[in-house]
């Protein structure tokens, strides 16, 4: 699917351990966690890998372990264990082993479920599977979050209240073409030769 901007809607991700300890400790990451229907994937390996760094996390940060592992138990995360991608692991060593094998599984998941792979990790840039930072996701998550005005689908129209008087209305339509003849950038309108 392809919005009207040109890029390609995403419904689901596999997500790396770097995007999820972000989540964790409040960075931009949680964004995309708390955007409606997206499907977020991982593996066990890197759950155990978030897990592993969640003290040094919570030191740096000065808040108690309990306070990261509630965040994460929290997170909406799919969870798969090795013995579902098995089968395709072969192949994510042959295009990430040399880079870094400990990816691996997560390259597996994203082949196996044919997905994307957030993350803002270098390491998956030569393995041929398309590659989401979160600065980028957040982008197609929400094309419009500078305002209406950049939106591709154009500033959104204002309609009076239905309780408007029929004078009030034509206040109103007065008041808009006033405002596109004095501010032409604003109504998307030329402006007009003298």
């Amino acid at each position: 699917m392809t919005s009207k901007s040109g890029a390609k809607s995403v419904a689901a991700v596999a997500a790396d351990a770097n995007v999820i300890l972000s989540a964790v400790t409040g960075g931009a990451a949680l964004r995309v966690f708390t955007r409606g229907k997206l499907k977020i994937h991982t593996t066990e390996s890197t759950l155990a890998e978030v897990e592993e760094y969640l003290p040094a996390m919570a030191a740096r940060a000065r808040l108690p372990v309990e306070a990261l592992e509630s965040q994460l138990r929290m997170l909406r995360l799919r969870v798969w264990g090795a013995l579902s991608y098995r089968r395709v692991l072969p192949e994510a060593l042959r295009r990430i082993g040399r880079r870094d094998p400990d990816d691996a599984d997560l390259l597996a998941l994203s082949i196996k479920l044919r997905i994307p792979v957030w993350s803002n990790d270098r390491d998956f840039q030569d393995a041929r599977v398309r590659l989401f930072t979160t600065a980028r996701l957040l982008k197609v998550l929400n094309p419009c979050r500078r305002g209406p005005r950049h939106c591709p689908a154009g500033p959104a129209k204002r309609k009076p209240p239905t309780g408007w008087t029929p004078a009030a209305r034509k206040f109103s339509r007065v008041m808009r073409v006033r405002r596109a003849r004095t501010h032409p950038a604003m109504a998307g309108a030329a402006p007009e030769a003298t």
